[in-house]
């Protein structure tokens, strides 16, 4: 049996949190949730990570930059309710809110490679 993944979700919004959180551990991954940058950043301390969910939030990229220290294999996906402020080099893929959870979901298989179909094309806000 394959282990699941685990997704850190870092947003300042609890009811986006919340329903994030719940749509993740739906699909069964094991994830971990916090409200700030500061939040996220003791979850990275706390166990490994193998993707990072994340707010588009001041001081964000004080998390991406821990979040690549402590496993440079992880992936980091920015979700954001102003697509001009995803200019984000560092993430692996941006994704606007609101997010259909179907679309969001196909985007966090497809960065982790654990179940996206070969026939399907990649997503068009992979990098």
């Amino acid at each position: 049996m394959a282990m699941k993944a685990t997704i850190l979700c870092v947003d300042d919004e609890p009811a986006v949190l919340f329903s994030t959180r719940a749509i993740l551990m739906q699909a069964g991954y094991d994830v971990l949730a916090a409200a700030t940058v500061d939040a996220g950043m003791a979850c990275l301390r706390e166990r490994p990570i193998d993707l990072v969910l994340l707010d588009s939030l001041p001081d964000h990229g004080q998390l991406i930059a821990a979040a690549r220290h402590a496993n440079q294999a992880v992936k980091l996906l920015l979700c954001t309710g102003d697509p001009s402020k995803g200019e984000a080099p560092a993430v692996d893929a941006i994704i606007c809110k609101p997010a259909a959870p179907p679309e969001l979901l196909r985007l966090i298989a497809e960065l982790l490679r654990d179940s996206a179909a070969p026939s399907e094309p990649p997503h068009p806000n992979l990098k």
